[in-house]
């Protein structure tokens, strides 16, 4: 087992998203020749085909085509080998609640878990970076299909992830949520983005990224490093 290989990012379009999807066509680029993995399923599956569409939009000014992109809309009866032929899976953004909930009831979890035990890459963006981490009741999300547990892939260490992030407010929410959980928060901002391999982060956007519990305890620029299971107090600035 060789753990999670992931490359989250705070953004939502072709700007924001841009360091952290050069950053997972690099890592990935030995295995160019196979198609990326969208799944789409923080969206309604009405709009699957417009997300599709919108991540090939993220995708163009890296160099990749459409053609090179598949698109899966039904998770169910899916295994590791199913996944293993892609060159990296990437979890789009949306509602947070509706994405695990998709993810849990066509029994895809394990299938994933296993996938990332392996080694393979990962990217996500906004709500496919939040079910990565290890909690995230915090989604500013309208949680219409009543999830009542809020544990995620626990694939970052201790901490949850926080995408979109600003200090104001967010800082006095994060708070709270330390505060009920004692889970400590990797905030990414919309232009963020990380790298996870096993159990160390490396900032790889150039926008810096933060470690926050009841305050701000560390600003990360490009190249730093953050040990995911230390006690994150070790990080204070």
């Amino acid at each position: 087992m060789i753990g999670p290989r992931l490359v989250l990012t705070g953004g939502w379009d072709t700007d924001s998203l841009a360091d952290g999807i050069a950053h997972l066509l690099a890592v990935t680029a030995t295995a160019a020749d196979r198609p990326m993995l969208l799944l789409p399923h923080a969206w309604p599956a009405a709009k699957h085909e417009a997300y599709h569409d919108r991540f090939c939009e993220w995708l163009a000014p890296h160099g990749v085509a459409p053609s090179a992109v598949t698109t899966w809309t039904d998770l169910h009866d899916r295994t590791a080998s199913d996944l293993a032929q892609f060159r990296a899976v990437f979890i789009g953004g949306g509602n947070t609640f509706a994405l695990w909930h998709e993810f849990a009831c066509s029994g895809f979890v394990p299938t994933l878990r296993a996938h990332l035990a392996s080694g393979a890459w990962l990217g996500s963006n906004s709500a496919g970076s939040l079910i990565l981490g290890q909690d995230f009741r915090y989604a500013h999300d309208p949680n219409d299909v009543g999830l009542a547990t809020f544990t995620g892939m626990q694939q970052v260490g201790r901490y949850a992830a926080w995408a979109h992030y600003t200090p104001d407010p967010h800082d006095a929410e994060i708070a709270d949520f330390f505060a009920t959980s004692g889970i400590p928060v990797l905030a990414m901002a919309n232009h963020g983005a990380v790298e996870v391999i096993g159990n160390v982060a490396t900032v790889v956007s150039a926008q810096p990224v933060y470690v926050v519990t009841d305050s701000v305890i560390a600003q990360l620029h490009r190249g730093d490093i953050l040990d995911l299971v230390a006690d994150p107090r070790l990080h204070s600035q």
